[in-house]
């Protein structure tokens, strides 16, 4: 009898060792994540739109105060234009107006035509002193005048400037009239504020609180205006 073969079998390999599989991540981290990348990118938005527009803004009332500061200033060289020839028709009336409205106080003019007025009129000038020259020699104090003495206000700094002064005159009643009279058709313009009569050995003594005004000069300025 043939001898039983017994049957070889082969060796099995050994089985691969199994790798955990890793957890997936969960849904609802991915959402979050989602909702604030678009919140930031909502808020991102929002800013830089509120930047232009503001710019926008900004930039339109810079256009519109340049373009209102050339028509301004076209407007002024056109009213110069015109003031320079209207002054030029003038012709000899230019030097009556200069003298009527100098740029001024000039003081030692005022004395001047006081002086010129009384001898006209037939009055004694006993004096002419600045206003705040005779307010102090009323009071007892002792006060340095000059020729530029301070001008009280008048307006704003393109309108004449007031200066006020005291003229002490001594004469009879028709020749106090005359000069006051002459006074008021003088080429500067005065005003009498305050009169003050006492009897006197041939005549009237009168103190006369007068106010005359001039112009200062005045130049175009440039200025800078902060446009917000």
């Amino acid at each position: 009898m043939p001898a039983n073969n017994p049957k070889k079998t082969s060796p099995q390999a050994p089985a691969a060792a199994s790798t955990p599989a890793a957890p997936a991540a969960p849904t609802g981290n991915y959402l979050i994540i989602a909702v604030l990348v678009g919140f930031v990118a909502i808020v991102a938005t929002l800013l830089i739109g509120r930047i232009f527009v503001t710019q926008a803004l900004l930039n339109n009332k810079i256009i519109t105060k340049k373009s209102a500061a050339d028509t301004q200033l076209l407007q002024n060289i056109e009213n110069v234009k015109t003031l320079a020839s209207s002054y030029a028709s003038l012709g000899a009336a230019q030097q009556i107006i200069t003298n009527g409205l100098p740029a001024q106080s000039d003081f030692p003019a005022l004395n001047g035509l006081m002086e010129n007025i009384a001898k006209v009129s037939g009055v004694k000038l006993t004096s002419v002193d600045t206003a705040l020259a005779a307010a102090s020699a009323s009071s007892g104090t002792t006060t340095t005048t000059s020729t530029a003495a301070a001008p009280a206000a008048a307006g704003g700094p393109d309108r004449p400037k007031e200066f006020a002064f005291v003229v002490d005159i001594n004469g009879d009643y028709p020749k106090i009239i005359n000069f006051i009279t002459n006074l008021e058709k003088s080429a500067r313009p005065m005003r009498i504020t305050n009169i003050s009569v006492d009897n006197a050995t041939g005549g009237l003594d009168v103190k006369l609180s007068i106010t005359t005004y001039y112009q200062p000069a005045t130049a175009l300025q440039e200025k800078t205006e902060e446009v917000k």
